[in-house]
């Protein structure tokens, strides 16, 4: 059975292979190593396979990834990325490097991309409160996640929130989100030096 599951991620993998998705981003990273990522991520049982719903829930979220980059480059919301749109990314990614380029070196060093990562973090949150802040607290709690989502967080995404949590009253606030994310990104440079 896990044959089966690691040929579908695979297979999933390589078709999403312009995706966020498990670093496909990111040369170097190993087919396997995606598939693996994948299911880990969507795996909602537990079970180390990916069923059908699952399967289609983790084609839907890449979907979703997509249309979110879409609409984030679509300023004028006309269904189109213009050459003046693009241009504007690449005008906004540069001044956020020369934000956060702290010595004006060119480049950012560890330090830098920290902070630079802890912004991008905290806009994060702020779209994600955008979805799911429901009472307007400021604050997402894993009810107004469930209610969001039409169903309650599966095993993986019960276990990321949980994580986040810091404090166990089932209410992710920016900090903790910006904490989370930092923990991450340093775990995701870890694996890659390790490499």
């Amino acid at each position: 059975m896990k044959k089966i599951a690691l040929s579908m991620a695979l297979t999933a993998s390589f078709a999403l292979s312009g995706s966020a998705f498990a670093g496909a981003g990111q040369p170097g990273i190993p087919a396997h190593e995606r598939a693996a990522h994948l299911i880990e991520r969507f795996d909602q049982n537990g079970d180390d396979v990916l069923d059908a719903a699952e399967l289609a829930q983790m084609i839907e979220a890449h979907h979703w990834r997509k249309m979110h980059a879409f609409k984030r480059l679509d300023r004028d919301g006309d269904g189109r990325v213009s050459p003046q749109e693009k241009q504007a990314a690449k005008q906004k990614k540069a001044q956020l490097k020369a934000r956060f380029d702290q010595n004006s070196d060119g480049h950012l060093d560890d330090g830098e991309k920290a902070a630079l990562k802890k912004h991008i973090a905290s806009e994060r949150f702020t779209e994600i409160l955008s979805r799911f802040d429901s009472d307007g607290d400021g604050a997402i709690s894993f009810a107004e996640v469930s209610q969001a989502t039409d169903r309650h967080p599966g095993p993986r995404h019960l276990k990321r929130l949980q994580k986040a949590d810091t404090n166990d009253d089932h209410v992710i606030t920016r900090s903790e989100f910006e904490a989370a994310a930092a923990t991450h990104h340093r775990h995701r440079t870890r694996h890659r030096e390790m490499r």
